[in-house]
């Protein structure tokens, strides 16, 4: 059922997440991570210029989100109520 819900989720998200998103099928933690090297270098490369960069791991991240949050922005995403009622149950 997860699995189902998850498909039908992000069918009804995927155009509307910001490209990059890299937690989804196809992207990987290899490709956000070059990502910000390559802006890193674009940056430096203009000179007089540096960067500080923060890395988090939010494990169980999913656990320490505010679920009303979520889901009003499920909303705002034109997600379906049904789903949204589901997702809401858990």
């Amino acid at each position: 059922m997860e699995s189902f819900a998850r498909s039908t989720l992000v069918a009804q998200i995927s155009d509307k997440l910001d490209p990059r998103q890299y937690a989804r099928d196809g992207h990987s933690t290899t490709d956000a991570l070059l990502c910000l090297l390559h802006a890193i270098h674009e940056a430096t490369d203009k000179g007089n210029c540096g960067t500080r960069d923060f890395f988090a791991d939010y494990t169980k991240g999913f656990e320490l989100i505010d679920h009303k949050f979520l889901l009003e922005n499920m909303v705002c995403l034109d997600v379906t109520p049904v789903l949204i009622t589901w997702i809401k149950a858990f």
